[in-house]
C-alpha cells in the first residue's frame, strides 16, 4: 500500500496565501488635493464589500505586501453616495516631488498597488497640465481621452464640469469606472481639481464623489511655491457671491508668476447655439487687474482659443473685448471630452481659431512661459505613452490640432517681454520683498520689510488690524523707488494688546497692489492710555473745523498726520506723505467731517514720532 502525502499543514498555508493576497473588494479609485499639493493628497475609492478598509503607502514600491509599507491609516471620511460606499483617505506632511505607493487592504484582500505623485514646492520646475471639460455623453469618446491621460501622464487634470448628464448614481459609476482608464500603464493615478457644471445638480456631487473641500465650489491651489496659482469658480451661483473671495485671493498671490482661472460657463461662447454670459464679466475685469493670464471655459462644446485680450468697449472692440497682447488673459475651451459637439460658428476680431472635434488642453508651465496644446482626443489607441523621463516630448501617433494660427499658443511671462526694456521690472511685479516682520517691542512694535528691487514709482502704505478682523486701518505712507531695493521699518507706538496683524501694500499708479502680511503678539497695556495722557497739549479746531498745530522736523523727511479715536483707530490719514526739511512747521487739518469727541492727533516719520496732540472736537 503506497501512504498518502499529509497534506494538513500545505493546505492550511495555502489557504492562507490565498486569503492573504487575495484581490480586495474596492475599486473606482481617484486623487484630488484640499489643501497644499507639495504634501497632501485625498485617496478615493468605492468600497464594493468587505470591512475595515486601510490604506498603506511609502516612498518604496513593496508590491501588495503591507508589512513592507512604513505608514498605514483608516479613512477620514466615508459616505455612502452615488449608489457608492465613497471612502477617503486624507494624507498630510507628505515630501514634496515625491513619488508615493500605496495599497488598500480590507477584509477580504488587497488591492493592486498604486502610486501618486506630489507637487514640487519651488518656481523652478516645470509642469504638465491637462485641462478640458463635457464629458457627459459619449462613452466611447470620453474614454478615448481618458486613455491619453494616463499616456500622457500630466502632473494633474483641470476639469471643468459637466462630468455627466443627469448627476444620476448610475451615470456617476460609469463616469468614475472610465475614469480608471486615467491610470498609467505602472499604477499611477493623476490628481484631478474639479469645478462645478450645470449638469451637476449641487456642489453635494462634487463633495460626494471627490472629497471636495469648498461648500460652494470656489478655491484656489498653488503649484511650485509661487510658480502657478489656480482658481477654481462656480459660474452656477451669483458672482457677486464670489468676487470678494476672489479679489482678495488674487491680492494675496499678486507674486505667483502665472494665474489660472477655471470654471465651467463661456463668457463669449464660440456657438450660437449659446448665449453670452455678460453676469461673469466682473471676472473678466478682475483677471485683467490681477494679470490672470489663462481663462479655462467649457460649457459650449466647441474648440477655441484667443489671443490676449481685456474687457474694453471703446473704438475697436468686439462684444466687450479688445485683443491686449501685453496684458491680455487668453481664453481657451470650450469643452469636448464627450459632450455633443456644436457647431464653431462665432468668432470675434479676437479668435484666434476655432474649431469642432473631440478635445482637451496640454499645458506646460515654467517660470519663463506657458505653451497650450490642443489635442484631438479620438483613436487614442494608436497614441504611444510618453516616456516617463521626460513628460513633455510628445508621443508617437498623437493629434495635435495645427490650425492656421499655429500649433502652440506661447504667453510669456512679463519680465522675457520687458527685457531690456524696463529692467526693474521683476517677475512681472513692480517691487520684490524678500522679507517682511513684526515684532513687539517695549514700547511698540516694529514692522521691518527688505526688498531686493523696485519700481521708481513704488510707495508702501502700511496698515493694521487686530485679531481675525479684515478691517485694516491705515497708519503710514512711505515712499520707496530704490531699483536696488532696501530695508525699512516702522515703528507702531500705540499698538492694542492682544493678536495685532499688519500688512504693506506695495502700490504702484495704474497697477494692483501687491499685500504682505505679517502679526506679532501685544502684551496688555496698563489702564492708563494715551487718550488722556496729562503732558500732552490740547488742540481745538476754530469754527470752520480747521485745526492748526505746530511740530518740528531734525532733518528732511516724510511726514503722516493721522487722528486715532478712542478706541484706537484711524479715522483721518494723508495718503500722500509730506516732505519736510528741518526746521518747525505750521500745520493744518480740516476736521469739520469728525463728529464731537476726543481725538489723538498723531505726527510721524517713517522711523520715529515727532510729535502727539490731543485733540478736542465741541
Amino acid at each position: 500500500m503506497i501512504p498518502r502525502p499529509y497534506k494538513g499543514p500545505l493546505l492550511i498555508l495555502l489557504f492562507f496565501l490565498f486569503n492573504q493576497w487575495s484581490h480586495a473588494a474596492n475599486g473606482r479609485y481617484r486623487v484630488m488635493w484640499r489643501d497644499d499639493p507639495a504634501t497632501t493628497m485625498v485617496i478615493g475609492w468605492d468600497q464594493f464589500s468587505g470591512s475595515n478598509p486601510i490604506i498603506h503607502f511609502g516612498t518604496q514600491n513593496n508590491g501588495r505586501n503591507p508589512s513592507l509599507y512604513p505608514s498605514r491609516k483608516k479613512p477620514d471620511r466615508v459616505h455612502a453616495s452615488k449608489g457608492m460606499k465613497n471612502h477617503f483617505v486624507r494624507l498630510s506632511e507628505l515630501q514634496p516631488n515625491t513619488v508615493y505607493y500605496f495599497i488598500i487592504q480590507d477584509s477580504e484582500g488587497i488591492s493592486p498597488c498604486f502610486s501618486f505623485q506630489t507637487m514640487p514646492d519651488h518656481p523652478n520646475s516645470r509642469l504638465s497640465i491637462i485641462a478640458g471639460g463635457d464629458s457627459r455623453n459619449h462613452r466611447e469618446a470620453r474614454r478615448s481621452a481618458n486613455k491619453l491621460v494616463s499616456k500622457l501622464r500630466p502632473h494633474f487634470i483641470l476639469f471643468a464640469g459637466d462630468m455627466t448628464d443627469n448627476d444620476s448614481a448610475a451615470e456617476w459609476q460609469m463616469w468614475l469606472d472610465d475614469w480608471q482608464q486615467t491610470i498609467g500603464s505602472d499604477g499611477r493615478l493623476f490628481p484631478i481639481v474639479t469645478a462645478l457644471g450645470n449638469h451637476e445638480l449641487s456642489t453635494q456631487s462634487l463633495i460626494d464623489v471627490f472629497d471636495l473641500h469648498a461648500p460652494d465650489a470656489y478655491y484656489a491651489l498653488h503649484f511650485g511655491g509661487n510658480l502657478l496659482s489656480v482658481f477654481t469658480l462656480n459660474s452656477k451661483i451669483p458672482v457677486a457671491e464670489q468676487n470678494l473671495w476672489l479679489e482678495r485671493n488674487l491680492q494675496q498671490n499678486l507674486n505667483s508668476r502665472w494665474k489660472m482661472a477655471q470654471y465651467h460657463h463661456t463668457i463669449r461662447p464660440h456657438t450660437q447655439k449659446k448665449a453670452p454670459r455678460q453676469d461673469l464679466m466682473p471676472w473678466a475685469n478682475m483677471f485683467h487687474q490681477y494679470n490672470v493670464q489663462l481663462a479655462l471655459e467649457s460649457d459650449a462644446h466647441v474648440v477655441k482659443w484667443t489671443y490676449p485680450i481685456k474687457p474694453y468697449n471703446g473704438p475697436g472692440s468686439d462684444r466687450g473685448f479688445i485683443r491686449d497682447d501685453v496684458h491680455g488673459t487668453v481664453y481657451i475651451g470650450e469643452g469636448c471630452w464627450g459632450a455633443p459637439l456644436r457647431d464653431n460658428n462665432q468668432e470675434y476680431s479676437w479668435t484666434r481659431n476655432s474649431g469642432k472635434f473631440n478635445q482637451f488642453k496640454w499645458i506646460f508651465v515654467n517660470s519663463s512661459k506657458i505653451e497650450v496644446r490642443t489635442i484631438m482626443t479620438d483613436g487614442s489607441d494608436q497614441v504611444r505613452e510618453v516616456n516617463h523621463a521626460n513628460i513633455f516630448e510628445p508621443p508617437v501617433g498623437l493629434s495635435i490640432w495645427r490650425p492656421s494660427k499655429g500649433s502652440v499658443l506661447e504667453i510669456k511671462s512679463r519680465t522675457a517681454m520687458y527685457e531690456g526694456k524696463n529692467p526693474v521690472v521683476t517677475r512681472g511685479v513692480p517691487v520684490e520683498v524678500v522679507k517682511i516682520n513684526a515684532s513687539a517691542q517695549r514700547n511698540g512694535v516694529l514692522v521691518e520689510w527688505v526688498t531686493k528691487k523696485e519700481q521708481r514709482s513704488v510707495q508702501f502704505h502700511i496698515e493694521r488690524s487686530t485679531g481675525e478682523s479684515e478691517n485694516f486701518v491705515p497708519l503710514s505712507t512711505t515712499p520707496g523707488g530704490n531699483v536696488n531695493g532696501k530695508s525699512y521699518q516702522f515703528f507702531d507706538e500705540e499698538p492694542p494688546s492682544g493678536t495685532v496683524r499688519y500688512r504693506v501694500k506695495c502700490m504702484v499708479p495704474e497697477k494692483p497692489p501687491i499685500i504682505l502680511e505679517t502679526a506679532c503678539e501685544v502684551a496688555k497695556k496698563p489702564a492708563s492710555n494715551i487718550h488722556s495722557p496729562s503732558s500732552l497739549s490740547k488742540l481745538m479746531p476754530n469754527a470752520n473745523g480747521l485745526l492748526s498745530f505746530e511740530y518740528e522736523t531734525p532733518k528732511t523727511t516724510s511726514l503722516n498726520f493721522l487722528i486715532v479715536n478712542p478706541e484706537n483707530r484711524n479715522v483721518m490719514l494723508n495718503t500722500d506723505p509730506v516732505i519736510r526739511k528741518a526746521g518747525t512747521y505750521i500745520g493744518k487739518l480740516d476736521v469739520s467731517a469728525l463728529s464731537k469727541g476726543e481725538y489723538l492727533l498723531i505726527i510721524r516719520s517713517p522711523n520715529s514720532l515727532i510729535k502727539r496732540y490731543e485733540v478736542i472736537i465741541r
